[in-house]
């Protein structure tokens, strides 16, 4: 990905940066090498997010202004798109955090106490449930907020698809209020596991599909992927 200047299309007519991908790569940064090579390339990454983001109190999907008018699936905007990007920024580029990250975070958490999960558009809208949960560890979201997620994880507890169990689960364990004792989320867990160890590829986000119409991406690797880090 550093290759291709972290555009999240492998494509030069197409290169754009997005902040999904800057969320994804300040998370991974930590647990890589970190050669200097890779360190000065996370450097200029963080000069061009923070030329993009400058007095911003919204995180775009596309952080190249260009970008966010050609390239849209389903919104310029989306609140689990966000949040990533608010972990990572958290997580591997902590200095930046009050330039860049606050102002976000603080009109993040507010339309959330406001409007649960209908800001999400890129995503299935139960996602967002994880990353938001993650920021409870910066800055205080407020008690308005931390009982929307309540709510918001409560209304789902009859939930039959595995992959939202999974979404609860972590999220219920990131909420000081909250435990995964009294639900039955593991238990759907277990009923649902493939023979081989895996589970049904479940919608997760929006993607290109034939003629450019938006499809849903889903996979089995994926969708394990979250089981197994909710169990």
């Amino acid at each position: 990905i550093t290759s291709r200047s972290f555009s999240y299309y492998d494509h030069p007519r197409f290169a754009a940066l997005d902040a999904d991908t800057v969320g994804a790569v300040l998370r991974l940064w930590r647990y890589g090498s970190q050669r200097s090579d890779d360190s000065s390339a996370i450097q200029e990454l963080m000069r061009r997010v923070s030329a993009a983001l400058e007095d911003c109190d919204r995180i775009p999907v596309w952080l190249d202004r260009s970008a966010h008018e050609r390239i849209r699936l389903v919104g310029g905007n989306c609140a689990a798109v966000e949040a990533n990007f608010l972990v990572g920024l958290m997580e591997g580029g902590a200095e930046l955090f009050p330039k860049i990250g606050a102002r976000a975070l603080s009109r993040l958490w507010s339309d959330f106490a406001a409007r649960g999960t209908t800001d999400v558009s890129d995503y299935v809208s139960d996602y967002l449930l994880v990353p938001i949960s993650r920021l409870l560890g910066g800055a205080d979201p407020g008690d308005g907020a931390r009982a929307r997620l309540s709510r918001e994880i409560e209304k789902r507890e009859e939930t039959a698809s595995p992959q939202t169990a999974a979404f609860l689960i972590l999220a219920a364990s990131n909420h000081p209020d909250l435990g995964t004792g009294r639900w039955s989320w593991v238990e759907l867990l277990a009923r649902n596991q493939r023979h081989d160890g895996g589970w049904d590829a479940e919608p997760l986000f929006w993607v290109n599909g034939f003629g450019g119409t938006p499809e849903w991406f889903r996979s089995r690797t994926v969708t394990t992927a979250f089981c197994y880090e909710a169990l």
